[in-house]
C-alpha cells in the first residue's frame, strides 16, 4: 500500500523545514521528500497546540465564573486524579504530572486523525513504542526510589524463595512485554482506524463519515484513557508497600 504523508506535513516540509535544512547544506531527494517525516510533524503540532491552549486556559481561569471548556478539563482532572487515587494511593499526587500529561497528549495526537489534512502521530508505531518506554522508566525508576535497588529486585523473586530461580525471569519478561504491549495496543487501534477512515474517504470523497469521526473521537479517547490507567496500575504496583 502506497504511503501518503499528511498535507500539512508536506506544507511544513516545503516552506520550513526545507528550507532551513538548506540553509546548513541540506537538500532532500525526490519532489515529494522532505526533512522531517509526518508523525514528527504531527507531535510537534500535538507540543504546540497543548502549550498554548495552556497557556491561553491558564489566562481565563475563574472561580467565579468558569467557563465550559474550564469545566471539561477540571471534571477530567478530577476523575483521573480520584482513578489515580484508588489504584495509586494517596501519594498519587507525586505521578500525576507525567499521567496528566500522558492523557492529554495522547488524547490530542489521536484526535490530529480527524482533522483534513492531518495524521494521528500514534498510528505510527515508533510514537507508542517511545512513550512505553517512557512509561516503563518511569515507574521502575520510582519503584528503586521507595525501595531501593536491591529491595526492588528482590521482590521480582516472588514470595517463595525456593522458587525465585523460575519467577524472576519470568517477572523480568513480562515486565519488558509491558513496552510492547502498551504500543500494540494503541498502535494497532490508531493504525486500523486510519485504515478504515482512508477507506471511507476514497469511496465517498464528498461526503463526511459522520459516524466514523465520532466512532475515532471515542476511540482516540479511550485508547488515551486506558494507556494512562495501564500506567497508574504498573506505578502502583512498583510503589506499594508489601503487608
Amino acid at each position: 500500500m502506497e504511503h501518503h504523508e499528511p498535507f500539512i506535513a508536506e506544507i511544513v516540509n516545503h516552506y520550513i523545514a526545507n528550507p532551513i535544512a538548506g540553509w546548513f547544506g541540506y537538500h532532500p531527494h525526490g519532489d515529494h521528500s522532505g526533512v522531517l517525516p509526518g508523525h514528527l510533524v504531527m507531535i510537534i503540532i500535538a507540543f504546540l497546540f497543548l502549550t498554548v491552549f495552556s497557556l491561553w486556559l491558564r489566562r481565563r481561569l475563574s472561580v467565579d465564573s468558569p467557563g465550559g471548556v474550564q469545566q471539561a478539563i477540571e471534571l477530567t482532572i478530577q476523575g483521573l486524579r480520584g482513578l489515580a487515587h484508588d489504584v495509586i494511593g494517596a501519594q498519587n499526587r507525586r505521578y500525576f504530572p507525567l499521567l496528566g500529561g500522558l492523557f492529554f497528549y495522547i488524547l490530542a495526537c489521536n484526535w490530529m486523525g480527524q482533522i483534513p489534512g492531518f495524521a494521528p502521530p500514534t498510528a505510527n508505531f515508533n510514537i507508542p513504542v517511545s512513550m512505553a518506554i517512557c512509561s516503563f522508566l518511569y515507574y521502575n525508576f520510582h519503584g528503586v526510589r521507595v525501595h531501593g535497588p536491591v529491595k526492588y529486585l528482590i521482590h521480582f523473586a516472588g514470595p517463595v524463595l525456593a522458587l525465585s530461580f523460575i519467577v524472576f525471569p519470568i517477572e523480568i519478561v513480562s515486565h519488558a512485554a509491558r513496552v510492547a504491549s502498551l504500543s500494540i495496543r494503541l498502535f494497532g487501534n490508531l493504525f486500523a482506524e486510519e485504515l478504515v477512515t482512508g477507506s471511507l474517504a476514497s469511496i465517498f470523497p464528498f461526503i463526511v463519515p459522520l459516524p466514523t469521526v465520532l466512532l475515532g473521537l471515542f476511540a482516540g479517547l479511550i485508547q488515551a484513557f486506558v494507556f494512562v490507567l495501564l500506567t497508574m496500575v504498573y506505578i502502583g504496583e512498583a510503589v506499594a508497600e508489601e503487608h
